[in-house]
């Protein structure tokens, strides 16, 4: 009986907090969306060199804020004024950044003619 009541308990607290974050995807996605990616950073881009450096500086510069921003937001948040590192900061933050390093190493490379 005290196993369903922690468990309902538990469930309504996931609610009401938001965290849905242990729901996972079907395991056909991980390989896909790994492959996808891993095919992008060989993709041919027809443009100058010029403007390929100008999209692959572009990409390290916004990948060096967002990582900045992150680390400043929680350390302004989360984490107390006498702590030794940032609190709070966690790997699924800087999943979105796997784009612009994509297009970043897909500029840089000379894949085309």
């Amino acid at each position: 009986m005290n196993t369903a009541r922690a468990a309902a308990a538990a469930a309504r607290s996931r609610i009401l907090t938001s965290w849905g974050l242990d729901t996972g995807l079907h395991d056909w996605v991980y390989p896909a969306v790994s492959g996808l990616l891993a095919t992008s950073w060989f993709c041919t881009l027809s443009l100058t060199p010029a403007k390929r450096y100008q999209i692959a500086a572009a990409s390290v510069l916004t990948f060096t804020a967002y990582v900045f921003a992150v680390y400043f937001i929680f350390c302004m948040k989360w984490t107390p004024v006498d702590a030794d590192w940032i609190w709070r900061v966690q790997g699924r933050y800087f999943v979105v950044l796997r784009a612009p390093m994509a297009l970043a190493c897909a500029a840089l490379a000379n894949w085309g003619p």
